[in-house]
C-alpha cells in the first residue's frame, strides 16, 4: 500500500541545513545551490503525517550532505489538502514567518512537523502558530500582517495550481531531476533514486 494521502480537493516541508537561500517574500523555500545537478521538489502538507515521516528522512545527515557539497538543491512547495482542516493555516504561518526572517525558517518548519499531532485538530491553529512565531522572536504585529496578506494565500494557491498541472494527486510527492515519486520514502529508498538520478 502506498504511503502517502489522496486528495478530494488539494492543498510543503523543510529540513535542517547550515545553507539556504535568500527568501522572497511568499515565495517557495529552497535549500543549496541552485546549479546543482540534482534538484528535489518537494510537494507536501504540513498536516499531512506522512510528510512529516519525510520531513525526518529529508532532514538526515546523510542527505543534507548532499546539500552542503552542492549536488542537491530543493524547493518545497506548499500543497494542503482540503480534508487537512489546518493545513492551509499552518502554510500561511508559516510563509508568513519565511517573508518576514528567512533565519528563522527551518526551525520553524521543524516546530509544525514536530507539533502536527497536537494541532492537527485544533481549534484556533492561527494563535497557536503565532505564538510560537513571537516566542521566536518575530515581531507580532509583522506576522499578523504578513499571516492576513492576500498574496500570502495567492502563492500557496500559485503553489496547489502548479502540483494540478503536474499531476500531483497525494502527499509527500517529489520530482527528483523532473521524476516523479510518490510517498514517504525510507532513507534507502531516496539514496537509491539519488543515485539513479546522478
Amino acid at each position: 500500500m502506498k504511503k502517502f494521502l489522496i486528495l478530494t480537493v488539494v492543498t510543503t516541508f523543510t529540513v535542517l541545513t547550515s545553507l539556504q537561500t535568500k527568501a522572497a517574500s511568499y515565495s517557495d523555500f529552497t535549500l543549496g545551490n541552485s546549479q546543482a545537478p540534482l534538484k528535489i521538489e518537494i510537494f507536501h502538507d504540513f498536516q499531512c503525517p506522512y510528510c512529516a515521516k519525510f520531513h525526518r528522512t529529508i532532514s538526515s545527515p546523510t542527505i543534507q550532505k548532499f546539500v552542503r557539497s552542492g549536488k542537491l538543491h530543493m524547493t518545497f512547495k506548499d500543497f494542503p489538502l482540503d480534508f487537512h482542516i489546518n493545513a492551509k493555516t499552518a502554510a500561511r504561518a508559516a510563509n508568513a514567518v519565511l517573508s518576514l526572517d528567512s533565519k528563522k525558517y527551518q526551525s520553524y518548519m521543524n516546530f509544525l512537523y514536530r507539533t502536527q499531532n497536537r494541532w492537527s485538530s485544533m481549534e484556533g491553529a492561527a494563535r497557536y502558530f503565532a505564538d510560537q512565531a513571537v516566542k521566536m522572536g518575530i515581531n507580532p504585529e509583522s506576522f499578523k500582517t504578513a499571516f492576513d496578506d492576500p498574496e500570502n494565500q495567492q502563492e500557496i494557491e500559485r503553489d496547489i495550481t502548479e502540483g494540478y498541472n503536474k499531476n500531483v494527486n497525494g502527499t509527500p510527492t517529489y520530482f527528483l531531476n523532473g521524476e516523479e515519486h510518490a510517498g514517504s520514502q525510507p532513507l534507502r529508498t531516496l539514496l537509491e533514486q539519488i543515485k539513479a538520478a546522478q
